[in-house]
């Protein structure tokens, strides 16, 4: 790697022969790409796969509606929402037809000229103009009339949006071509036009077949014709070795992996679709890792459970990476037939192949009855939850039941998900009587659950999770993007250490850690990350480092973070038809100093979502920046003017007024914003601060009581009811206050300095 002039890292210059038109030695440099051919012709010489494939949910995602693929009620049948509004689902000779109610909330009738998906629930595709295509919220329950399923059923029926909102089936969270189409077609194209916001989407074929997994197969095939077997990579072959295989060592009761467990190449492949992800690339690389062409989420507050349960829409790989499974080598066909899709071996005798099961499958492992549901491997290692209203999904992090681990952290356990009649202490005692106890069980759930609660005490923990190589990357990673809301110096060493760490999920995590005054003591150890060699983590760098402040680095190092926040904006166009991608951009531009770079892309957001309510928040941020408050008010009431009860924008606001000296009005924001939102600490705490700038102390004492109920590890909130109770004389609840932030944060200096202040006041 170059030295720079400070002689730090400077990112290295790739060279590649592809830079040259002609190589003496090798000949033509760029050999034509292997296009696409259809899984007609794979089947010709794989006519098993081909047959196990047809019927598959992959060979059934998406379909022409056809009297043959339609499964819905389509004969003059009506559906009433919640709302009161009526679907009618009717037919007009070969074409399918909805009418309802429009993106305008008058009523229109569609044509469906596509099915999506099939078992247990099928969505049908309305044509839009532009090219779009809009997933319809009402879907045919496809299930067996006996368990409850033909029967058209509303997706949001608990919370129904309305026209106008992003997630109402016309809104701009419904788009086919961007939610969805990727992987429910075989070499999707998008094809997004910016200049006239339009799609002219392509697909090789229609659902996902062969080619989607395996990749262009030109080459293969011409290998094939031209009687020239290979194994060069013509086709990304996803078999794991014919010399690995599954044994029992001798006395032990678990299989292990013989000959390796590097079985991320499958993984990785059917990570594209069976992950929360986001494209960061034009074009999907076969063979790659996903973090090549998408950003994988981690174990993120609102999709995991602080033990890293699936909560939210999660879609397996983010689970399964957390498993002992993973890690032991186990991979996506030990368990699922790669073209039926379905499990290889019924019930417990799929454990049963790794898990001997006169070992395990027992009353005395599961201590239910033989046979019954409680006795079933899954249940307890793997329960699932409902999505989509009538879809249960299964856990894949495939974890030890921990019902008191997961009472300390409010998260569900596999106990009481059956036993519903009974309290998670009920569960706890049952598995600590028939379990010896285990004392770090659950102490990872514990930590993160503290970390996210803001607890400072949880630091140390926090930092030798990162840095604990027998937990799982994505844990770790996720463990690590946390760093940053503890600063101690546990948490600095642990985030030095893992922005240098071998596993990229960690490395991405660590760059995530990087904001506010973070960004200024770190910048240096994130620098080398701008020439990563997974895009992901690059991205990531060149959207921390935008904040540097100008000036700190060498024209060196400058220049290299200029190229990184530029690689990152190509990746957020990749996602151009977005608004939150503009938001990003509009971001590092302003990071950078480039207002007007800014502003374009936030008004570039507005006008493909006036209705995007961030973009508003934004704009007056940036407003404010360059001197402009009347503009910045504005912007927020502009946006208010849309969502009189978006409590980010009535804070701002607020925030605002008091800039102007409307004291009154800013505190009846500031009150307003803290009402929506209770559980946002800053908001109750602005509030208070108003509240007691315009003599209303009382008022602020009890506001900021109540948030530190709900928030009690909120540092702003407990320095706010200390230093209040101070200048009002109560001088033993200033004390009280004071001395609890200096056990929560011994090392800060202001902590002790305050116990001091408010002592000597007492005297």
């Amino acid at each position: 790697m170059l030295a720079s002039k400070s002689g730090l890292p400077a990112p290295a210059v790739r060279r590649t022969c592809a830079a040259l038109a002609l190589c003496a030695a090798c000949g033509p440099s760029n050999p034509p790409e292997p296009t696409f051919t259809g899984g007609a012709v794979c089947a010709e010489c794989h006519t098993p796969e081909a047959d196990a494939w047809a019927g598959s949910h992959h060979d059934l995602a998406m379909d022409a509606a056809t009297d043959s693929t339609v499964l819905g009620d389509f004969d003059d049948d009506r559906f009433v929402s919640a709302r009161g509004d009526t679907t009618v689902f009717l037919r007009d000779g070969d074409s399918y037809r909805v009418r309802t109610r429009g993106p305008d909330g008058e009523p229109v009738e569609y044509a469906v000229p596509y099915v999506f998906g099939f078992d247990p629930l099928q969505q049908y595709l309305i044509a839009f103009p532009n090219g779009r295509f809009q997933s319809f919220n009402i879907a045919w329950d496809s299930r067996p009339e006996a368990e409850g399923g033909q029967r058209w059923f509303d997706l949001y029926a608990d919370d129904p949006p309305a026209p106008g909102e992003a997630l109402h089936w016309a809104g701009r969270d419904q788009v086919w071509n961007y939610q969805c189409a990727e992987c429910h077609s075989t070499d999707l194209q998008r094809n997004y036009d910016a200049a006239t916001d339009s799609y002219s989407t392509t697909w090789s074929e229609i659902d996902v077949s062969c080619e989607a997994c395996h990749g262009p197969g030109s080459e293969h095939v011409r290998q094939a014709e031209a009687l020239e077997p290979s194994d060069d990579g013509a086709i990304l072959s996803l078999h794991v070795s014919e010399t690995s295989d599954w044994q029992f060592p001798p006395g032990e009761t678990v299989a292990l992996r013989d000959g390796g467990t590097d079985v991320s190449p499958q993984v990785e492949a059917c990570a594209r679709c069976h992950s929360r992800r986001g494209a960061i690339a034009s074009e999907y690389q076969h063979g790659r890792p996903a973090l090549e062409t998408h950003r994988v989420a981690l174990l993120d507050e609102g999709l995991y459970h602080a033990d890293g349960q699936i909560e939210e829409e999660v879609y397996v790989y983010g689970s399964f990476l957390q498993s002992r499974m993973y890690r032991a080598g186990v991979t996506c066909t030990d368990c699922h037939d790669p073209h039926t899709a379905r499990a290889i071996a019924p019930g417990n005798a799929l454990c049963a192949r790794c898990h001997l099961a006169s070992a395990y499958d027992t009353p005395e492992h599961h201590f239910h009855e033989m046979g019954s549901s409680g006795a079933e491997c899954v249940e307890c290692h793997m329960p699932s939850t409902t999505y989509m209203v009538v879809d249960p999904r299964r856990d894949h992090s495939l974890q030890v039941p921990r019902p008191s681990a997961a009472a300390a952290i409010g998260a569900p356990d596999a106990c009481t998900r059956c036993h519903s009649d009974r309290t998670q202490e009920w569960a706890a005692n049952e598995i600590a009587g028939r379990y010896p106890p285990d004392a770090p069980a659950g102490h990872v759930a514990r930590t993160m659950y503290a970390v996210r609660q803001g607890d400072p005490r949880a630091a140390a923990d926090l930092a030798t999770i990162v840095t604990d190589t027998a937990e799982s990357d994505i844990v770790r990673g996720s463990a690590a993007s946390f760093l940053g809301r503890l600063p101690s110096p546990d948490t600095d060493r642990a985030l030095r250490a893992a922005l240098r760490d071998a596993a990229p999920l960690v490395r991405l995590g660590a760059l995530g850690s990087l904001a506010g005054p973070v960004i200024e003591t770190h910048w240096r150890f994130a620098y080398p990350l701008l020439d990563d060699s997974v895009r992901a983590v690059r991205l990531e760098a060149g959207r921390r480092l935008a904040a540097v402040p100008p000036g700190v680095p060498d024209p060196e190092q400058t220049a290299a973070i200029e190229a990184g926040v530029a690689e990152f904006v190509t990746a957020q166009l990749v996602n151009a038809e977005r608004p939150e991608a503009h938001l990003n951009i509009a971001a590092v531009r302003a990071a950078r100093g480039s207002a007007p770079e800014a502003l374009e892309a936030l008004e570039t957001a507005r006008s493909l979502d006036p209705s995007f309510l961030p973009v508003y928040v934004n704009l007056a941020d940036l407003y404010r920046a360059v001197g402009d408050e009347a503009r910045s008010a504005a912007a927020l009431r502009q946006g208010l003017e849309m969502a009189p009860d978006d409590p980010a924008l009535m804070h701002a606001l607020g925030l605002a007024e008091i800039r102007a000296g409307r004291t009154g009005a800013a505190v009846d924001l500031l009150r307003r914003a803290a009402d929506s939102e209770p559980d946002n600490p800053r908001y109750a705490y602005v509030y208070a601060i108003g509240l007691n700038s315009s003599g209303q102390t009382e008022t602020a004492v009890s506001t900021l009581e109540a948030a530190l109920r709900r928030s009690p590890y909120d540092r702003d909130i407990l320095f706010g009811l200390a230093t209040i109770s101070r200048d009002a004389g109560r001088t033993d609840e200033a004390l009280r206050y004071a001395r609890r932030i200096a056990a929560l944060w011994p090392s800060d200096p202001a902590s002790s300095q305050l116990v001091t202040e408010i002592s000597e006041i007492r005297r």
